[in-house]
């Protein structure tokens, strides 16, 4: 089972934080886990542990600028399922 995570920044908020321990917990099951953020920037980046996959779209202005990048990334990594929760990701 392949699942990715995706939202903005790991700049700090309460939904970053949750999306992050979800990945974790499931990347701790042996659930292959990628989190994909538009950009690597803030404090959150630190608690990432090595085994999950972190695939950054360096967004210089925001999602819409890399929505074709996110489409062609999304579409080849063969995810059993996405999981977003900020409506402007969304």
């Amino acid at each position: 089972m392949k699942l990715g995570f995706f939202f903005g920044s790991f700049m700090g908020g309460g939904a970053e934080k949750m999306m992050i321990n979800l990945a974790r917990g499931f990347s701790d099951k042996g659930i292959e886990t990628t989190i994909y953020v538009t950009t690597k920037e803030g404090p959150y980046s630190r608690s990432i542990p090595n085994s999950m996959h972190i695939h950054c779209f360096d967004a210089k202005l925001g999602v819409k600028s890399v929505i074709h990048k996110i489409r062609d990334v999304l579409k080849n990594d063969d995810l059993n399922a996405l999981i977003s929760t900020q409506l402007h990701i969304n």
